[in-house]
């Protein structure tokens, strides 16, 4: 007759916290004699480990979905703020590209205004699209020129950032 050597969760290293009654290592033994000595260790026939996996197979299924419920929620984190991430991407570049359609370069503004907007495209490449419309709204008007960073043109990429959130827009 052979037997199982069965240690649990209880006596190993656990980082994932699964239940402490699940077996952790089986291992197919010829006589009792030959159970490790290692602390923890129980022999059981085919049919008490039977009965165990079924005692303790409720505990196992509920980490176990909780495991899964857990990585689906990290998907969908993880899945959310790319999609920020890019939005705030895309809004950055269509600016930056309007404002070198507008002659930034030529009229010497490039580092006037991304000094002034360091924060704002900061929030934008991150993802925090609500930090973003909080940065504008905190541009001094001593910031704002008649071409490059207008009152109009920071509202239109706010209500593009409110668009994407699905938040009111704003008029002002």
């Amino acid at each position: 007759m052979s037997y199982l050597a069965v240690i649990t969760y209880q006596y190993r290293s656990n980082p994932k916290a699964i239940p402490p009654r699940w077996p952790a290592e089986v291992i197919e033994i010829e006589t009792i004699a030959m159970l490790p000595q290692e602390t923890g260790w129980v022999c059981m026939t085919k049919k008490e480990y039977s009965d165990h996996i079924a005692m303790y197979q409720i505990d196992y299924d509920n980490w176990e979905k909780a495991q899964l419920n857990q990585q689906a929620y990290l998907n969908y984190i993880d899945d959310k703020v790319t999609k920020a991430q890019e939005q705030g991407a895309k809004l950055a570049k269509q600016f930056t590209i309007s404002n070198v359609m507008l002659g930034i370069t030529q009229a010497g503004m490039t580092s006037k205004v991304r000094k002034t907007l360091s924060e704002v495209y900061s929030c934008l490449i991150t993802g925090s699209l609500y930090d973003a419309i909080t940065e504008i709204r905190l541009i001094p008007d001593s910031a704002l020129d008649a071409r490059f960073i207008t009152k109009a043109r920071m509202l239109v990429m706010i209500n593009e950032i409110q668009d994407y959130l699905g938040t009111p827009r704003t008029t002002s």
